[in-house]
């Protein structure tokens, strides 16, 4: 009887055990799925969705930009900068010096340009793009003509601008400046060819007619601002127009003197562009 007893009490034993851990497991489960819920939650303003794929969304970098602009590529201006390359024969703090050297070079028969950089005032034989043609010419001006003459690095720096206009206004300015620094570019490859005198000219009055026209374009599609940018972009061009137009017109018959003119005309054109460019300090 003691013995039957005692087995019913270890069954019931057993089976209120077995119940307790089915309990706890339960238990167990509850909060673990509870934990989950909060954070599968979706964050303030955040959709499910959202919430759902957020963790294996790569992280988008963002694009490198110059320090204090936020230009995206559809509303800015960029000039990646270029290095010229000076054949200079002096440079000079007294304007009578330098005037005197420009003279002495003249007699000479050595065309050359005064340019003033803003530190000083330099005779220069010729501008190029290449350092290795700016040292050729430099060699042929000492054999030539007896005179020293040096190699000067002139970097103009890169430029990012942000533009804050309409679609139509960027796009015409874009224009506007792409046809500038082409201008430039054409004017140049015009000056150190071998064409002759009425193919020069020719080209030249061609160039003044590209210039005109990017001029008035950028004039009809922003008004006559007086955005510093701007502006500036249009005085080069209407610069540009008058000036190549000289070219193109010159009837001297002294070859030695429309060559002299015409590469005057280019090399300051080139300059007065990268002195723009170079006030602008947007880097």
């Amino acid at each position: 009887m003691y013995g039957r007893r005692h087995r019913n009490t270890q069954r019931n034993a057993n089976l209120v055990t077995v119940l307790l851990f089915i309990i706890a497991v339960a238990v167990l489960i509850a909060l673990w799925q509870k934990v989950l819920g909060q954070r599968a939650q979706p964050t303030p303003g955040q959709s499910p969705a959202a919430s759902a794929t957020a963790a294996v969304q790569p992280t988008e970098l963002p694009s490198a930009q110059p320090s204090g602009t936020s230009a995206t590529p559809q509303d800015e201006l960029y000039f990646p900068g270029k290095t010229l390359y000076f054949v200079q024969l002096g440079a000079y703090t007294d304007a009578v010096k330098a005037q005197q050297m420009q003279n002495s070079c003249a007699g000479k028969g050595l065309s050359n340009y005064l340019y003033d950089d803003g530190e000083r005032l330099r005779v220069l034989g010729d501008v190029y793009y290449s350092e290795s043609a700016a040292a050729q010419e430099k060699q042929r001006i000492e054999n030539t003509y007896q005179s020293e003459a040096y190699v000067k690095q002139y970097a103009v720096p890169s430029v990012r601008l942000k533009i804050t206009a309409g679609a139509a206004q960027v796009a015409a300015i874009q224009a506007a400046f792409a046809a500038y620094t082409q201008l430039l570019e054409q004017a140049d490859a015009a000056k150190n060819s071998t064409a002759d005198i009425p193919a020069l000219r020719a080209r030249f009055g061609e160039l003044a007619a590209s210039a005109t026209s990017a001029a008035a374009t950028l004039t009809q599609q922003t008004g006559d601002t007086s955005h510093t940018f701007v502006a500036g972009i249009r005085t080069g061009l209407e610069t540009c127009a008058r000036d190549f137009i000289a070219i193109s017109q010159n009837d001297t018959q002294d070859t030695l003197i429309f060559y002299s003119q015409m590469k005057y005309t280019v090399v300051a054109a080139n300059l007065d562009f990268y002195q723009f460019i170079k006030s602008l300090n947007l880097t």
